[in-house]
C-alpha cells in the first residue's frame, strides 16, 4: 500500500517533467565526523559565562565524539532554458549539547536569466555577500577544512547570512580574461533577534545588499570583490547584559540599524587554494553603537595521489563580539520572553589535509588549537563529507 502512495505522489511529477521538457534536478550532500577535544578551556572567565549565561553549556560548532551536522537535499526545477525554481532542505542536528533534529528551508527561489547581463531571483536565498555565504555555507563536500565557518552559522547570527526579497544580478564581460558580476537585493529586515528565521512573519524594517566581482578567468579561477549589507531591524531595548530579560516586550521594541561591510577574495589554481574574508558590521540602537570584527584566512596546497586531489591546509579564523553583545548579538525571544545569551569570541588556528577517494566522496583530518574562548586548548577530527 505505501508503495502505492509513493508511486501515485511520483506521477504528477513525472508527467511534469515530460511536458514542455521541464527536467528536474535532485541533489544531496552531508558529513560524519569522529572528534575529540582535549586540554582546559582557554579562558576561565569565557568559560564560566558559558555555563552561566550561555544557550548551551557546551561549546556549538565544537566536534566531540561522533557527529552527524546533517544532510541536505537540494531540489532544481527546469521551467525553461532561463527560468528556473530551486529548493532546499537542511535535516541537521544540532551542534550544541542536547535538543533533537530540526528540519530548516535554506533556500526556496525562482530564478530569471534574461541575459549574462541581467537576472532575477526572488523568494528565499543565501544573502548576497562574501564568498563563504554564498558558496560554502555549511558544505563540508566543498570545503578543505572540516569546522564550519562560525562567522556564517545561523544558529549564531553575527551576520544576515539569508533573506527574504529579490535580486538583481548579471555579468558583464570587461576583456577576453576578466567579468565584473553585480549583485543588488532587496528584502525584508532580519529578526526580531539574530537567529530568527526568516520565512512566515510579518515585520516592519529592511535590508538592502550589494556586491561586486571581479572575474579572472582561465584554468585558474580567480575572484575578487567587496560586498555590504544594511538592515533595519525592528528589535527590542532595555537588555544591555547576559541574564537581563524582559517581558513587557511591547513597551520595550526599537529599531537597531545594522550596516555591514564584506571584502573577500578566492583564487583556485594547479598549486595551491586561497581563501580570504573579513566582516566588519557596526549595531545602533538602544543608545549604544557596538561593532563587529570577523575574518577567515585559508591556503591550501593542491597535489595528487594516484590522480586524486590531495591537500594539506591551514586556516585561521578571527571573531570578536562586542562585551555584553551589543544592542542585538546575543538576543533570544522564548515564550514571549527575551533575553540576552553569552556569545564567545574566537581565535583559532586549523591544520589538516582532505583528499578526495571519489569524485562523490572527500575525507579530511584536522587539528585545531584555539586561542581564546571556552573551547578546550586542543582537538583532532575527522571527516567524510559526500555529495551527489
Amino acid at each position: 500500500m505505501n508503495r502505492f502512495y509513493l508511486l501515485l505522489l511520483a506521477c504528477p511529477f513525472a508527467l511534469l517533467a515530460q511536458e514542455d521538457n521541464i527536467k528536474i534536478r535532485f541533489n544531496g550532500f552531508g558529513d560524519f565526523t569522529l572528534g575529540h577535544t582535549f586540554g582546559n578551556p582557554v579562558e576561565s572567565f569565557s568559560d564560566s559565562l558559558l555555563q552561566n549565561f550561555g544557550e548551551d553549556p557546551y561549546p556549538k560548532g565544537v566536534n566531540q565524539g561522533i557527529g552527524v551536522p546533517g544532510i541536505d537535499f537540494v531540489n532544481t526545477v527546469f521551467l525553461h532554458e532561463n527560468i528556473t525554481v530551486q529548493s532546499e532542505v537542511n535535516l541537521q542536528s544540532p551542534r550544541g549539547k542536547s535538543g533533537g533534529p530540526e528540519l530548516d528551508i535554506e533556500r526556496m527561489y525562482i530564478d530569471y536569466k534574461v541575459s549574462d547581463k541581467i537576472g532575477l531571483q526572488g523568494g528565499l536565498f543565501f544573502t548576497p555577500i562574501g564568498f563563504i555565504n554564498r558558496n560554502l555555507y555549511s558544505r563540508a563536500w566543498l570545503m578543505n577544512s572540516v569546522h564550519l565557518f562560525r562567522m556564517a552559522e545561523e544558529e549564531a547570527g553575527y551576520m544576515p547570512n539569508h533573506m527574504i526579497g529579490m535580486n538583481a544580478y548579471g555579468t558583464f564581460q570587461i576583456s577576453e580574461s576578466f567579468g565584473l558580476k553585480y549583485i543588488v537585493g532587496v528584502g525584508n529586515s532580519r529578526g526580531h533577534t539574530p537567529v530568527e528565521n526568516l520565512y512566515g512573519r510579518s515585520f516592519e524594517g529592511y535590508q538592502l545588499t550589494g556586491l561586486l566581482e571581479g572575474i579572472v578567468q582561465g584554468p585558474k579561477d580567480f575572484r575578487f570583490g567587496i560586498s555590504g549589507f544594511s538592515n533595519e531591524i525592528p528589535s527590542f531595548k532595555n537588555i544591555s547584559s547576559y541574564g537581563i530579560s524582559i517581558s513587557d516586550v511591547d513597551s520595550n521594541r526599537t529599531f537597531i540599524q545594522e550596516n555591514g561591510i564584506v571584502p573577500y577574495l578566492h583564487y583556485s589554481g594547479k598549486r595551491f587554494e586561497i581563501l580570504g574574508e573579513y566582516v566588519w558590521s557596526i549595531y545602533s540602537g538602544g543608545g549604544e553603537q557596538k561593532s563587529v570584527n570577523m575574518a577567515v584566512a585559508e591556503i591550501a596546497f593542491i597535489s595528487s595521489i594516484k590522480e586524486k586531489r590531495f591537500a594539506p591546509y591551514v586556516r585561521y579564523d578571527f571573531i570578536r563580539i562586542p562585551t555584553g553583545g551589543g544592542p542585538y548579538i546575543g538576543l533570544r525571544e522564548s515564550g514571549g520572553i527575551v533575553s540576552r545569551v553569552y556569545e564567545p569570541n574566537l581565535s583559532s588556528i586549523m591544520t589538516g589535509i582532505c583528499y578526495d577517494l571519489a569524485s562523490f566522496n572527500r575525507i579530511k583530518l584536522e587539528y585545531v588549537t584555539h586561542f581564546v574562548g571556552p573551547y578546550k586548548q586542543h582537538g583532532i577530527v575527522f571527516q567524510t563529507a559526500f555529495g551527489f
